[in-house]
């Protein structure tokens, strides 16, 4: 999942209160928006992005927005909020940006979350096939069975419609089931309504067709549950080990610790790697939705790389001091861009803002990098910071090898730095905007996807349902079976 979002929504969710008050479900079940007060937020929706983003045609060009921008102007009447909601969801998705996205305001959110059910699962995805992963209504439901069908619609539609609320980098859809994992509860409520009970047809362990009503959960209960089953203590940052003869390092985020701590630790890592004599290195970034900019780099320094210059260029648009009107704390916003533009940017003929170089250092390449092979295993939820990594180990790593599935984080990198907030006067909801294109220096710009992997090696329903790591065994196994890749970078 979108890391950023994941941990904002989260915030909302834990202030929601315990009741279930029918009333407040009016702010979305009930409430209607009419066509002129849903254009009017679409066309400033459009206004600001169009003025502010600044990777907004990175993946999608101006006849498509174009094209999509006329489509809402032929509605002509009152939408429900979930429908306006989806709409404008929609020009955000256009974008292919994964660090822009939009959200109910705290007073929908709150509303929504101390009011209606949902449904009482999470979920994995795997190929398209939608698993039960951990079940809060019912013992019937085992980790691993298949629902092929909620209140009536196809496991297959239904995720169709529902990645469309997934924002990710580039064109490529298949990271936005790993984003949508994490969600599925929550969109599914959003977009289909909520409700008291919900009708599951599903596969059995057997593999045989059932169907079966299950009653919603609070989210009071369902989070409870949740903390209950995984636990409440937070992986760290950075761990390392040996499995076998192989060394095992895992980056779960860039953000948490200090950059001194981060650093030291990094150092310790490899220096007991080096002692142990390890000619075979795994570096599992999976999850890892990305943080504090110069985290990556410093991984990178420890590895045997080619990289020079890590982007061609780094911009912000200009903005007006008209438009600051338009966001929260604009007062504030224009008093940060002056202070960003006068330390670190200057002015380009095109209007634009370009940065000035900065974090060279930190992936200089160490007097003593790891020489051996490294494994980089990766995966959709690798994002921002995370996936800027996996592109430099790509394209620059002389012995490094990327095994798992495409992140969720641009190949070419991202637009994110700081944001802008929207909240939009009609509808209320709230809109993130990034301010700052990071265009890595990669080697195929004809890509415009997420990082792929050297070896794809997709989750399997059998591992998953054992609680084996398709991706770490299949590493192990090349490592113990002696078979040696040779990467040409």
């Amino acid at each position: 999942m979108n890391s950023l979002i994941k941990y904002t929504l989260l915030a909302f969710y834990c202030i929601a209160s315990s009741s279930l008050n029918a009333q407040n479900q009016d702010v979305w079940v009930n409430q209607d928006v009419s066509s002129d007060a849903f254009k009017s937020d679409m066309s400033l929706l459009w206004k600001v992005l169009n003025e502010n983003h600044s990777g907004l045609f990175n993946y999608s060009d101006s006849l498509e927005f174009a094209s999509y921008l006329e489509e809402y102007q032929q509605i002509n009447d009152s939408l429900k909020m979930h429908e306006a909601f989806y709409e404008l969801a929609g020009l955000v998705n256009l974008i292919k940006d994964g660090h822009t996205y939009i959200m109910p305001n705290d007073h929908q959110d709150e509303a929504l979350l101390s009011s209606v059910g949902f449904l009482p699962f999470t979920f994995k995805i795997i190929k398209n096939s939608l698993l039960i992963d951990q079940n809060f209504g019912g013992a019937r439901f085992e980790k691993g069975m298949e629902v092929i069908a909620i209140d009536g619609m196809k496991t297959e539609d239904l995720l169709g419609v529902l990645r469309e609320y997934m924002t990710t980098d580039g064109c490529s859809p298949e990271p936005k089931n790993d984003m949508l994992e994490g969600q599925l509860w929550w969109y599914y409520g959003l977009h289909f309504g909520f409700k008291e009970r919900h009708h599951l047809v599903y596969l059995d362990k057997y593999g045989r067709r059932n169907a079966a009503f299950v009653g919603a959960v609070s989210f009071y209960d369902r989070h409870r549950m949740l903390e209950e089953g995984l636990g409440r203590e937070e992986e760290a940052l950075l761990s390392y080990k040996l499995i076998g003869d192989a060394a095992y390092l895992r980056v779960t985020r860039f953000w948490g610790w200090s950059a001194r701590r981060y650093g030291k630790t990094l150092d310790e890592a490899f220096d007991f790697f080096a002692q142990n004599k390890c000619r075979e290195l795994i570096i599992d970034i999976r999850g890892n939705g990305g943080g504090r900019e110069g985290f990556e780099n410093r991984l990178l320094s420890h590895l045997n790389h080619s990289l020079e210059e890590k982007y061609d260029r780094v911009l912000m648009k200009r903005v007006f001091a008209s438009e600051y009107s338009h966001l929260e704390k604009g007062f504030v916003k224009r008093f940060e861009d002056l202070l960003y533009r006068a330390i670190e940017f200057r002015k380009t003929q095109d209007g634009f803002w370009e940065r000035r170089n900065r974090f060279q250092s930190s992936w200089k390449q160490k007097t003593a990098p790891f020489e051996g092979l490294s494994y980089v295993l990766i995966d959709g939820e690798v994002f921002s910071g995370a996936a800027e990594f996996s592109s430099m180990a790509k394209d620059y790593g002389v012995k490094c090898v990327l095994v798992g599935e495409e992140t969720g984080g641009g190949y070419q990198g991202n637009t994110s730095g700081y944001f802008y907030t929207l909240e939009l006067p009609n509808t209320g909801f709230v809109v993130k905007i990034p301010r700052i294109l990071f265009d890595l220096a990669v080697k195929d710009n004809s890509w415009q996807g997420g990082v792929m992997p050297d070896i794809i090696i997709s989750d399997k329903v059998e591992d998953y349902i054992k609680g084996e790591d398709t991706q770490l065994n299949f590493v192990l196994s090349l490592i113990q079976n002696g078979y040696v890749l040779s990467p040409e970078k």
